[in-house]
């Protein structure tokens, strides 16, 4: 399959990738000043208080797993107006033996945002009421999976377990909620004001709950920058609004404002700093967060939110400071990725095709590499993930002009999107020098249709099969000429095809933009 081809592609090129990595911190000059970072620290970065860390509370999460159940079941109870049309089983104990002996799942054909939000927000709550209770990465998501599990095969006892709710529920909610948490306790690490205390328990609730439930205090940083950050952890935080002109292929050409942000954090030691490491980590010690909203015509025409991390990998740097007092040498992060993403883009703002929605979980390596020398920091960053996604079939509406909808997937008759296996790469190169930074970005995804398993469809039934490719690429320049204030230009070119049995679809857009904003 082709799918299979590109996955042993990208997996091949990640590890030539990795091989010529690892040589990078063997080859650095520089002597570091600073003693190599200790290894011996096992204690999760984000759980680290005042007298120490506290045993996990494991009996407090399983009370509120059940309390999280307990509040969708009777959401679930009392909107069955919603739910009834999902009702294909019995009340009986055969029912439920055959939902535990796998003869009822199914890929369900659920409205996309039922799918692709709201479980998504459920896996984040069970993730992260686990993760705020000081367990693990692997044992929070085995609380969010179970359930997930217990939601599908016995919440909603009427209905067949849905395969799709049991990969992205526990996926997303992992992928979001390590995100979320590292993000929340290194707010609640600055320096205390009106603003850190509030978005420390917007981003972190369960964990600052739970820090004041049992007395704790989060362990103060080293220092504190000009922004009251902690001065330990290496951070990058933007928040801006562009202007531009959009150009679409046999499309029209619009003026489009836009407001986007995101936030990156590493708390590996030295990270983007003067000193040595060697080490393994299994905390999610790196994580990054992107939201993107766009109008155009009086009209939404792009909303992207992405959130990653790297739950475990090797790290190793050795960085000195040469003669002038700036950074040389040189720092590699090999890991394991997870990450999700909700995108909604308009490629046809001529009607001439419906608005495309993608949103996808992903997992794989990522393998980052940066130099540091002449006061110049270059990254490069290469990501090769396996995707699991409900995608839009952009070849839909051509499809059904001629066929109807014979031969589709109940979802993809019904609601215009199907579940997919896909694969993801996607290599990244960042420069700064000063107040100057550039960079490019390039993703491509490929994504199948899942046939087979289908909610309404015979277990004979031959599916017409469906795919897509996306490809978005960006480049750009920015300048900060007063501190925190970052005035930059980019270029975007994005192109979407698909195909839905003998029809196809494609439209393609470039765009230039330019835009200031806070970079801190």
């Amino acid at each position: 399959m082709k799918l299979l081809r590109l996955v042993r592609a990208g997996l091949a090129g990640t590890a030539l990738a990795l091989v010529a990595l690892a040589e990078g911190p063997a080859r650095a000059e520089p002597e570091p000043s600073k003693a190599p970072a200790p290894t011996d620290d096992t204690r999760d970065p984000a759980f680290r208080y005042v007298g120490g860390t506290p045993p996990a509370n494991v009996l407090r999460t399983a009370i509120e797993q059940g309390i999280i159940l307990g509040v969708g079941y009777l959401q679930y109870v009392l909107d069955k107006n919603s739910n009834s049309g999902d009702f294909d089983l019995g009340v009986s104990w055969s029912t439920l033996r055959d939902k535990f002996l796998f003869k009822d799942v199914s890929f369900d054909d659920n409205r996309f945002d039922t799918n692709w939000v709201l479980h998504p927000f459920a896996g984040w709550a069970y993730y992260s009421a686990a993760r705020g209770n000081r367990l693990g990465i692997l044992p929070s998501f085995a609380f969010a999976f179970v359930s997930s599990a217990f939601w599908e095969f016995i919440g909603e006892f009427r209905e067949q377990a849905a395969i799709n709710d049991l990969v992205v529920t526990p996926m997303s909610g992992m992928a979001i909620g390590e995100s979320t948490t590292q993000l929340g306790a290194f707010l609640q690490r600055s320096r205390k004001t009106p603003a850190t205390f509030v978005f420390g328990w917007l981003f972190g609730p369960f964990k600052a709950l739970h820090d004041t439930l049992d007395g704790l205090t989060p362990e103060p940083p080293e220092g504190y920058d000009d922004l009251g950050f902690p001065n330990d952890v290496w951070h990058r935080f933007y928040l801006g609004a562009d202007a531009g002109v959009t150009k679409q292929a046999q499309g029209l050409l619009q003026t489009d404002g836009r407001v986007l942000g995101y936030t990156r954090l590493s708390t590996l030691p030295h990270y983007g700093a003067e000193g040595a490491a060697s080490l393994w980590f299994h905390s999610g010690e790196m994580s990054a967060m992107a939201i993107r909203a766009a109008t155009g015509g009086g009209e939404l025409v792009d909303f992207n939110l992405a959130t990653s991390f790297i739950a475990a990998g090797h790290y190793a740097q050795n960085v000195g400071l040469d003669g002038r007092g700036r950074l040389r040498g040189s720092g590699t992060v090999a890991g394991l990725h997870f990450g999700f993403e909700y995108g909604y883009h308009d490629y046809d703002r001529d009607r001439r095709l419906p608005a495309d929605h993608i949103a996808l979980v992903s997992a794989g390596p990522t393998f980052e590499h940066s130099l540091y020398g002449h006061g110049v920091t270059l990254r490069v960053r290469a990501d090769s993930l396996a995707t699991f996604g409900g995608v839009h079939a952009y070849a839909l509406t051509p499809y059904e002009r001629a066929y109807g909808t014979t031969g589709l997937t109940s979802v993809l008759a019904r609601e215009g999107y199907y579940h997919a296996l896909g694969v993801t790469l996607r290599p990244v190169v960042e420069v700064e020098a000063g107040p100057i930074d550039a960079g490019g970005d390039v993703r491509a995804d490929w994504f199948e249709g899942i046939t087979g398993a289908d909610r309404e469809a015979p277990v004979t039934a031959e599916d017409t099969p469906a795919s897509d490719v996306r490809l978005t690429t960006c480049a750009w320049l920015g300048v900060t000429p007063i501190r925190h204030v970052r005035l930059g230009i980019s270029t975007e070119y994005n192109a979407r095809s698909g195909r839905v049995g003998p029809a196809s679809a494609s439209r393609s857009e470039f765009g230039v933009y330019g835009g200031a904003g806070v970079r801190f």
